[in-house]
């Protein structure tokens, strides 16, 4: 199993053992693993090329596909991270959603981040927001940079978006534990078309 696949299926296993049903108290329909409902090499190229980890499934108002990251550690940063560049000059993240909303390929309408404690099986918090409201944090400046890795496995370099910050700019981001409780209304909020 190579590093992407371990990734994808750690991440996945621990979205739909420890995310999932604290996400569904928020949202009407189901999320599904891309990995589990579609066929490896399918998956895969929805998760490299289109950046979609998860199917969003409303029975309302249809399928949308989702971005999820989760990070392991003992910490919640409260902060999306979108990959801004890295050593191998590979296309990036940032790159990818921004050129496949330009051109109107498929990307993923909603991102999930989250922080898991592995040391006790514990979500520490996340957040759903739009896609494109977590680029127009980026393209307009509210941003600041991380660099991750080691040196001799690569380094890369992340635009950090705080979910405090775009809460302020009257964006559409739902974080758990904060959201009001109305189900209805965090839905209809993140559910509404970009304008």
């Amino acid at each position: 199993m190579n590093d992407w696949q371990h990734q994808l299926k750690k991440s996945s296993l621990v979205f739909n053992q420890y995310f999932k049903n604290l996400i569904l108290e928020i949202f009407n329909g189901d999320f599904e693993v891309v990995e589990g409902v579609t066929k490896y090499e399918m998956a895969k190229t929805l998760d490299q090329l289109a950046g979609i980890d998860l199917w969003y499934f409303n029975p309302k108002y249809g399928i949308r596909g989702v971005a999820s990251r989760i990070q392991f550690g003992n910490k919640n940063w409260r902060t999306f991270t979108v990959r801004k560049n890295r050593e191998s000059q590979v296309s990036t993240e940032y790159e990818k959603r921004s050129q496949a909303i330009k051109k109107e390929w498929l990307y993923p309408i909603l991102t999930i981040q989250g922080y898991f404690n592995e040391q006790n099986n514990t979500v520490l918090g996340f957040a759903i927001a739009k896609t494109t409201d977590i680029l127009w944090m980026i393209d307009n400046g509210y941003y600041y940079l991380r660099k991750t890795g080691i040196e001799q496995i690569g380094q890369a370099e992340f635009y950090v978006v705080k979910w405090d910050e775009m809460k302020g700019k009257n964006l559409n981001i739902t974080i758990y534990k904060e959201y009001s409780g109305n189900k209805k209304k965090m839905v209809g909020q993140i559910g509404k078309s970009s304008s």
